[in-house]
């Protein structure tokens, strides 16, 4: 009896933590840049199972053509290997993105992901979450256009003190 049920609790762990996409949460930040910037992406990681996980891999997300990745300078460096169960890391860089200079304003979204598991060469989806990307106008880009709507209204202004 003591047999089967330990037996039963093993396989409980397994099945529990092994396969679900749910053993971690991913807290990534979102970025902003300018078109021709390169952007870094930093979070935290939280093992949600009570069975050690290990990091092995992630993907990147795709934002869109041109947009170019740097995983193995972050995320394969500053990730920890491992986690404890409910353990979070710290805050550490997971990838950076370089914006391609012909990208035009607004938000961007991809899927960034990790694999692992219990094992040290485990690739199990552990956990995605949404990376949100803003791209925003060069300063000197918004500073040209103030500039040259302020001289539109003068010069509106001056034709109509002329009429």
């Amino acid at each position: 009896m003591k047999l089967a049920i330990m037996a039963l609790a093993l396989g409980m762990t397994s099945a529990s933590y092994g396969g679900n996409i749910s053993s971690i949460s991913i807290n990534l930040q979102p970025a902003s840049g300018a078109p021709g910037s390169t952007v870094i992406f930093s979070g935290t990681v939280t093992n949600n199972t009570g069975v050690e996980q290990f990091l092995n891999d992630a993907n990147a997300p795709a934002f869109g053509v041109g947009f170019t990745y740097d995983l193995l300078d972050y995320f394969f460096v500053e990730a920890p290997l491992s986690l404890l169960g409910l353990q979070t890391s710290p805050t550490f860089q997971m990838f950076s993105v370089t914006i391609p200079g012909n990208a035009g304003s607004g938000p961007y979204t991809g899927s960034f992901s990790i694999a692992g598991g219990p094992g040290v060469s485990d690739q199990t989806l552990l956990g995605s979450t949404t990376a949100s990307l803003t791209v925003t106008p060069e300063p000197a880009t918004v500073a040209l256009m103030f500039a040259g709507l302020a001289g539109m209204a003068f010069a509106r202004r001056k034709q109509s003190v002329r009429s």
